[in-house]
């Protein structure tokens, strides 16, 4: 019988493009070696039961060869829009380091230039999750800065956005706690 962990695991694949652990990576990659190597023994016990359920339960793109796991993940990134009211005050997230490394750091700055949240993460996809870009995470966080409503804005290019920029200035006039 699958685990609740690899459900869940793999609606997050399926419906926000976060890649699963290497065990589930390899299953959907459709990789039977890799994943028996390294497979604990709940998951080899497991494996009939966990194939049958991506088969009737993830979109056909989403599954089936590294290449396809890639497009998916690029198809489900470009998906995270800016959440909230555009009229609303702005929180810019970014990745602030690590990108492409094993550890990425997320940053969420209000565009008053007060830094709301960061957050380290295992990968690229992982951190627009935990940063709130495709999560409930942090939000109180946001909610509390701005009790009127905002905007929470992905920015891929934090150096070249007027937006940040202008936060990072105002941050600097801030005072030091």
């Amino acid at each position: 019988m699958m685990t609740q962990e690899n459900i869940e695991a793999l609606e997050l694949w399926s419906t926000q493009g976060l890649r699963p652990g290497g065990f589930l990576t390899r299953v959907l990659c459709n990789d039977l070696f890799g994943a028996f190597a390294v497979a604990d023994l709940d998951n080899r016990a497991d494996l009939f039961d966990i194939v049958q359920w991506c088969y009737t339960n993830l979109p056909a793109g989403s599954h089936g060869s590294e290449e396809k796991l890639t497009a998916w993940e690029e198809k489900k990134q470009k998906e995270l829009e800016p959440i909230g009211d555009p009229l609303k005050p702005k929180i810019y997230v970014f990745i602030n380091a690590g990108e492409g490394t094993d550890w990425v750091r997320t940053v969420a700055l209000a565009e008053s230039g007060h830094q709301l949240a960061g957050h380290v993460s295992s990968t690229d996809m992982w951190a627009w999750h935990d940063i709130g870009l495709s999560s409930e995470s942090k939000h109180d966080l946001y909610q509390a800065h701005y009790p009127g409503g905002y905007q929470l804005v992905r920015v891929d290019e934090p150096r070249d956005h007027p937006g940040v920029k202008e936060a990072i200035r105002l941050n600097q006039l801030l005072p030091k706690e």
